[in-house]
């Protein structure tokens, strides 16, 4: 999805990146993969049930991705709703490549 974002955007385009923190729902069913991923199980109003990858990103480490990326990043925690989000604006970075897309090195783990 990330990679499709960039792929988009227009240099000074603003960016809303928001999500649930870990403690939004206690009643979760989730399990940390050998990948160091956090499936999360999630049953829909018809009640068929899905995995979906739910990860917890810290600020720093969204931080580390956009820095090359990102101008006027702005991180907010919302601790009575259990969510965050992120707001920034788009730019193309000094490589001009998308801070998202892996590397042959990265692929080959």
């Amino acid at each position: 999805m990330l990679v499709a974002l960039h792929a988009t955007l227009e240099p000074g385009a603003l960016i809303l990146l928001p999500d649930r923190t870990a403690g939004a729902d206690p009643q979760a069913s989730r399990r940390l993969d050998t990948f160091g991923d956090t499936p999360e199980r999630r049953t829909i109003p018809d009640g068929r049930v899905f995995e979906v990858v739910k990860d917890f990103p810290a600020e720093d480490g969204i931080s580390g991705v956009l820095a090359d990326h990102a101008l006027d990043a702005h991180w907010k925690v919302y601790p009575d709703e259990h969510t965050w989000q992120l707001t920034c604006r788009f730019s193309r970075g000094r490589s001009g490549r998308s801070p998202w897309r892996l590397s042959d090195e990265d692929r080959r783990g």
